[in-house]
């Protein structure tokens, strides 16, 4: 991981400066911690040149410094705890009916004053005793059991769970009454508040409701010219053949009875039926009803037709027995004719209430198997089904011996429906579109089976139940059904040339990005430095990822002369520093190539030396001159070469670094 400029934490020490607020609750800690960073050095190294001779260069490096960093951190001092971001003092024990104004010092509310000599209770104040109870809350008492507060919640009356006003009496003690004058409590229970008035005279249907007042009861009316104690029965209607005996209650005489009205009316020894009671046990019929010889007491309905499956129930009007209807014709109103709730026709005709006589080749539904189901009658033709000798499975029997099979099924080899399915390898087919895998199979897609494999299968593909295939570059790790695929490791013993690496012994060894060539030594690719604000960068992304091959050519691909319009969408692009930007060029299509590596130009120089010695010196002698023309060329050159390689060689330390670390 790279870590260039940025800071790790090491060690944390803590050195505790207490600095008071202004109320001495506040205080403020110094902290010290050991940071680690990364501090850049100039180190010397040396490059070949030339195969012969080593030039000398220089590079920046880092190493771990740690330096100490100090900061304040405000928190609560002692005796003060954070409460919502304030710090407030702390009380031990904890004040009671006060505030705790500073560390173990309270101060007592209002209506309220220490209690004895103690420093964190408070007790309330009452401006009176308090009787019966004692002083809960400033100017408030609590009552003892059995007693409340009255209005004012300074005194204290006892309470009775006994309504004792209601009962002539009052609460002079906690569940205790006692009787008003003129009232005494019943011998039944003293406990309880039965204060009853005292009459010197027993009331006779009525009661005696203060001292010697009688009140009658309801119903009852007092004759005060008689008798101011006694109260008779009163009716409001005369009672007709009988007398008043009690509130609008009439007593009849023999063979009459009470009506719902309260009224006298003879009594029959049956009742009426379809007739009136006109005197003790006479009936008199309704008109179009009359008593049979054998009845004093029912009255039947007169119709001058018998009435067929039904009954007269009025004077000419016959009531269809239960499953009959009437005809609808008037001339046959008598004649009642069975209900079918579903038609029998055409097939059949209703014989009986639900019940069709079918034709030959049909038969009636059977009404008991549908109970549970809802009928949607509407929908029946007839209630007679035709009949198949052979059962219609998963289909209906549409005619005599003729089979329809259900949607999703279709008939099969022996005249039967089978289910249907749009696919099922590996599987049957056991419902419409339903697919059963058979063993060592699992669905996978919406009706197809494939082979499950119980490791699997990684790096392979399940061809059959617990059988794996291996892909390309991985083999098998054992011949049972539990082995799994792993990556077989090549064996390459042999040297390769250039920027290349070995596969196989028994392959050629393969380039590395951006080479080519029998011995992959030539560059396919150029390095092109770039302004970062260069219009050829528009739509271009700047990488940062890099893997092994890809640090290779950034570190070892020659740089390209300067052209515009040689970088498109594809190319790689990569930061060297915040002024440059690195794009790969392919050298092939690209007329910006600067030259091959170094490596490359001095095999092609060396069979040259002597001609380049003598060519050396020729230059020398103009050297003066040209440099001083191309100085300020040469130094920009230089720059950018030195950031290039600067920043590889800084990339390559890190990543050094990194990967180290990782072991």
């Amino acid at each position: 991981m790279r870590c260039l400029g940025c800071l790790v934490f090491l060690n944390l020490v803590t050195t505790a400066l207490f600095l008071t607020g202004e109320n001495g609750s506040v205080c403020n800690v110094q902290i010290s911690r050991m940071e680690s960073r990364y501090v850049p050095y100039t180190e010397t190294y040396k490059v070949r040149k030339w195969g012969l001779f080593h030039q000398t260069k220089t590079r920046t490096n880092y190493r771990i410094d740690q330096v100490r960093v100090w900061h304040y951190q405000t928190r609560c001092c002692d005796g003060y705890e954070n409460r919502g971001d304030v710090c407030e003092p702390v009380c031990n024990p904890e004040c009671v009916n006060g505030k705790c104004t500073r560390p173990n010092s309270c101060e007592c509310d209002n209506g309220y004053s220490p209690i004895g000599q103690t420093q964190h209770a408070c007790e309330p104040l009452c401006e009176s005793n308090c009787t019966n109870g004692f002083c809960a809350r400033p100017n408030q008492c609590s009552c003892n059991a059995g007693y409340e507060l009255i209005e004012d919640k300074l005194y204290c009356l006892p309470v009775c769970v006994q309504d004792c006003a209601n009962h002539n009496a009052r609460c002079t003690e906690p569940n205790r009454c006692t009787c008003n004058s003129g009232y005494r409590q019943s011998d039944t229970d003293t406990d309880l508040p039965s204060c009853t008035p005292i009459c010197e005279i027993p009331c006779v249907n009525g009661k005696c409701t203060k001292p010697n007042v009688c009140t009658c009861n309801h119903g009852y009316v007092m004759e005060e010219d008689i008798d101011l104690f006694a109260c008779k029965p009163k009716c409001e209607r005369i009672c007709l053949n009988g007398k008043c005996t009690a509130p609008n209650v009439c007593t009849c005489d023999p063979g009459y009875q009470l009506n719902e009205n309260g009224e006298c009316e003879p009594n029959c020894t049956e009742p009426c039926v379809m007739g009136t009671c006109i005197a003790p046990d006479v009936c008199s019929c309704y008109p179009g009803y009359g008593l049979p010889d054998d009845s004093r007491y029912v009255c039947e309905a007169v119709c001058e037709k018998a009435c067929v499956n039904g009954t007269c129930t009025a004077p000419d009007m016959c009531t269809c027995h239960d499953g009959y209807r009437v005809t609808g014709d008037d001339t046959m109103r008598h004649v009642c004719e069975p209900v079918c709730e579903l038609p029998c026709e055409p097939r059949g005709h209703c014989a009986a209430p639900n019940t069709c006589n079918c034709i030959q080749g049909y038969r009636m539904i059977d009404m008991t198997a549908k109970e549970n189901e809802v009928l949607d009658k509407d929908t029946i033709v007839s209630a007679c089904e035709p009949v198949c000798d052979q059962n219609c499975a998963n289909g209906t029997c549409t005619e005599p011996n003729v089979c329809t099979c259900n949607d999703g099924f279709t008939k099969g080899a022996d005249d039967l429906c089978e289910p249907v399915c749009v696919s099922c390898r590996n599987g049957s087919c056991v419902a419409p579109n339903v697919c059963q895998c058979w063993e060592g199979f699992v669905r996978t897609e919406e009706y197809d089976c494939a082979p499950f494999c119980e490791n699997g299968c990684e790096n392979g593909e399940c061809v059959a139940p617990n059988e794996c295939v291996c892909h390309e570059g991985f083999e098998s790790s054992g011949n049972n059904g539990d082995s799994t695929c792993v990556e077989r490791v090549p064996t390459c013993t042999k040297v390769c040339k250039g920027y290349s690496v070995c596969v196989e012994d028994e392959k050629p060894c393969e380039c590395s990005y951006g080479w080519t060539g029998s011995e992959c030594n030539q560059s396919t690719l150029c390095i092109l430095v770039m302004n970062p604000d260069d219009e050829n960068l528009i739509g271009i992304t700047i990488r940062n990822d890099t893997n092994n091959t890809l640090t290779n050519a950034k570190r070892y691909a020659p740089l390209c002369y300067r052209c515009n319009g040689t970088t498109n969408n594809e190319s790689y692009c990569f930061a060297i520093d915040d002024s440059s930007i690195g794009c790969f060029v392919e050298t092939v299509e690209s007329s910006c190539y600067r030259g091959e590596t170094d490596g490359e130009a001095f095999k092609m120089q060396s069979g040259m030396l002597g001609a380049v010695i003598v060519l050396i010196m020729a230059v020398v002698t103009i050297a003066c001159f040209v440099i001083y023309r191309h100085r300020r060329k040469k130094m920009r050159l230089a720059i950018v070469q030195n950031v290039l390689q600067e920043a590889m060689a800084n990339e390559y330390l890190i990543s050094e670094r990194d990967d180290d670390s990782s072991y």
